[in-house]
């Protein structure tokens, strides 16, 4: 199992070094959000980067968006492309998830992360699920895209099994749905995909 070391996150956007960002609303994200009837809730985007999925959010017709960044600088551009994409009514802030709850207890319906759940620790990892789980309302959904163990292409992001997917999240959530899916490799501008598990998780 691998998790990525300490790295200055907010560096890799002050330099444009983001291999993750498509600049396109994540596919994963959209097909989830077709199945489940979740407008008239509020929506947590967890790792925003640049606002591109949470201004998909905003624009699926969610009561309220918050999306959240560990870098000032992800946050920054995020505010400037919600703006010139008429979204500017997201709620974009700087947070850490593992720290502490982005939003109140119970408030939030829907909670997406692309990569972050898989970026933290095991310990973290343990945290992070307790706080997601503390934020969302009784049977609310958790949609996380994590690296997947059954790729064995170089570089990439930190890969997780199934199993320990499972054993982190089931005491506080059922799991809906473990499916093998796609990342899109950006970086090296191939029709390449690094593979990922769509976890689809719902709150016990």
């Amino acid at each position: 199992m691998t998790t990525l070391a300490p790295r200055d996150w907010n560096q890799r956007y002050e330099t444009g070094q983001l291999p993750w960002d498509s600049g396109e609303p994540d596919g994963n994200l959209l097909e989830t959000l077709e199945q489940l009837t979740l407008k008239d809730t509020r929506a947590l985007e967890i790792g925003c980067g640049t606002g591109t999925n949470a201004i998909a959010l905003a624009r699926h017709g969610f009561s309220h968006v918050t999306a959240t960044d560990l870098s000032p600088k992800a946050v920054e551009i995020a505010v400037a492309k919600a703006k010139a994409a008429g979204a500017a009514s997201i709620d974009f802030k700087v947070h850490d998830i593992v720290a502490s709850l982005p939003e109140k207890p119970a408030s939030v319906g829907f909670v997406f992360d692309r990569g972050v759940f898989h970026s933290v620790s095991d310990e973290q990892r343990v945290t992070f699920a307790r706080h997601v789980a503390q934020v969302l309302t009784t049977h609310g959904w958790w949609l996380t895209l994590c690296g997947n163990t059954d790729d064995k292409t170089e570089g990439g992001p930190p890969r997780l099994t199934a199993a320990h997917i499972a054993s982190v999240v089931e005491p506080l959530f059922e799991v809906h749905a473990i499916t093998r899916s796609q990342f899109r490799k950006v970086k090296e501008k191939t029709s390449d995909h690094f593979m990922c598990w769509r976890v689809l998780l719902r709150k016990r």
